[in-house]
């Protein structure tokens, strides 16, 4: 795993190996449609401690954390803790839906969830712009300043500054959405280190998402730089 984030130039000198727990390990289930169920283990993304996010928190310097919801719960809170504290832009992805935990909307500057976790949140079944945008104003209750509805093939909703703007996604057609939300997240978190504004890395992040829902397979299914620029001169 380790040599495979390397191929990819992911810098690997701060993670934390475990000798108790295996490395984590999820089956994905394609269905026809391209819509994807996933089961597995976390295994040793649940060993992580508080103690390990400080101790990496000293040594880098960085300007947004991104986040899920796939490591242990203080991890998880120490981190955003410690990004807060540093002046950090905190973005939250709360994947899986099983995983959403109230604390953690306290620390995040931005949000960005499905439909499916949306409705967990929110109690709120998002079908269209009106529906989202009502669910991203209760977001806003809790104290989140920017909120990203993702609605699947409808595009997104991004709120800000009491704002609404929908971003649309690609056209494609969906082969494997493995991968999808996640490929969504890095290339926001890049964009808006880039650009700092929201809704272009909304679009940024939607053409690399929609470009690896086309494709089968889970990393080497996600699009290169160039290939989603390419697409956006298009």
């Amino acid at each position: 795993m380790i040599e495979n984030l390397q191929a990819k130039n992911v810098d690997t000198s701060y993670i934390v190996q475990s000798e108790a727990s295996g490395t984590g390990t999820f089956v994905a289930i394609v269905d026809s449609s391209g819509e994807n169920t996933m089961v597995g283990t976390k295994g040793a993304n649940d060993s992580l401690s508080k103690e390990d996010i400080e101790k990496i928190f000293a040594q880098i310097d960085a300007k947004i954390l991104l986040v899920q919801l796939e490591t242990s719960k203080e991890s998880i809170i120490a981190a955003m803790q410690a990004a807060k504290e540093r002046g950090m832009y905190v973005i939250l992805d709360p994947a899986p839906a099983d995983g959403i935990f109230e604390e953690a909307f306290q620390y995040a500057d931005l949000v960005t969830p499905n439909k499916q976790e949306t409705k967990r949140i929110t109690g709120i079944d998002v079908i269209n712009k009106e529906t989202a945008l009502e669910a991203a104003k209760k977001l806003n209750e809790k104290g989140i300043s920017d909120v990203i509805v993702k609605m699947g093939e409808h595009g997104s909703l991004v709120y800000k500054n009491g704002e609404a703007t929908v971003v649309d996604a690609i056209k494609v057609k969906a082969v494997d959405t493995v991968g999808a939300g996640d490929c969504f997240a890095g290339a926001l978190a890049s964009a808006y280190l880039d650009t700092n504004d929201l809704v272009k890395a909304a679009n940024f992040a939607s053409v690399a998402a929609g470009i690896k829902v086309s494709r089968s397979g889970g990393q080497e299914a996600i699009p290169t730089l160039s290939e989603v620029e390419g697409y956006l001169v298009k």
